[in-house]
């Protein structure tokens, strides 16, 4: 029972931070997240905004979003209203807590090894996307 009452707590406080936190950067946060990580569930989109949010610290917010495929994704307008919502629910948890400290990933599965992670160390994989971060 105490578990339960948590995990309300819990999603009633990233509701809270998705209506009242947000400003209209995350818009375009959000279009990231669901070009990236539509077809990776909700755990998976809050995986990647997770990432988005640790490459702006560590880039700042307009280089950190150059070379992000999912920021102009042509599927990104297609996608339903309920993907758009867990999206903006994912982001709202990772600026609450960070699930990893990666800050560069990759769609394994789509796109393969890429040759940049020689440089990397793999922080955080999570069904197609693992996450890398500086060695």
């Amino acid at each position: 029972m105490k578990t339960f009452i948590l995990s309300c707590l819990w999603f009633l406080l990233c509701i809270f931070i998705t209506l009242k936190c947000a400003h209209a950067g995350d818009h375009e946060l959000v279009a990231c997240v669901v070009g990236e990580a539509s077809n990776q569930g909700s755990f998976g989109m809050y995986a990647l905004a997770s990432g988005l949010l640790n490459r702006i610290d560590l880039m700042g917010y307009d280089k950190a979003l150059k070379g992000v495929y999912g920021c102009h994704a042509r599927h990104v307008k297609d996608e339903p209203a309920w993907v758009w919502e867990e999206a903006r629910l994912a982001l709202a948890n990772a600026k609450v807590k960070r699930l990893h400290s990666g800050s560069y990933w990759e769609n394994i599965k789509a796109f393969g090894r890429p040759g940049w992670v020689k440089d990397m160390r793999l922080v955080y994989q999570y069904r197609d996307h693992w996450f890398y971060k500086n060695k």
